[in-house]
């Protein structure tokens, strides 16, 4: 009764273990804003596609001005993304999907130093 019992507490702690591994439905078209720390403003435009835990797609700050996608991961509802713009840097998006919003920090390691930021962008309909 005991070996019993104990299989099924650790069944219970194997469920709990497993469920931040779920991953957030994060793929589909997002529109928002980013704001740099000195406070200049931008439009983002994402494209993204999941498979298992990558992210493809691209990025910008319009529809008919998109970039691939250089790294794109996606653990749990945490998205991490890269994309390099050529002659302005690396951007960089640490990102949490909260309902149908995705929020965190972004930066840019350029030529003309690193800028940081956030971003808030909408899944759109």
């Amino acid at each position: 009764m005991k070996l019993f019992d104990s299989l099924r507490h650790c069944r219970w702690i194997l469920a709990l273990a497993v469920l931040p591994l779920v991953a957030a439905d994060v793929a589909g078209t997002w529109t928002g804003l980013a704001v740099t720390d000195d406070g200049k403003q931008g439009s983002l435009y994402f494209r993204l596609q999941v498979a298992g835990a990558q992210i493809t797609g691209t990025i910008g700050p319009r529809a008919d001005e998109q970039y691939p996608i250089s790294e794109g991961k996606l653990e749990g509802n945490k998205v991490t993304l890269a994309m390099t713009l050529p002659g302005k840097g690396v951007y960089r998006f640490d990102l949490t999907l909260d309902g149908d919003t995705l929020r965190g920090d972004g930066r840019l390691s350029g030529p003309e130093g690193e800028f940081h930021g956030k971003a808030e962008l909408k899944r759109a309909p």
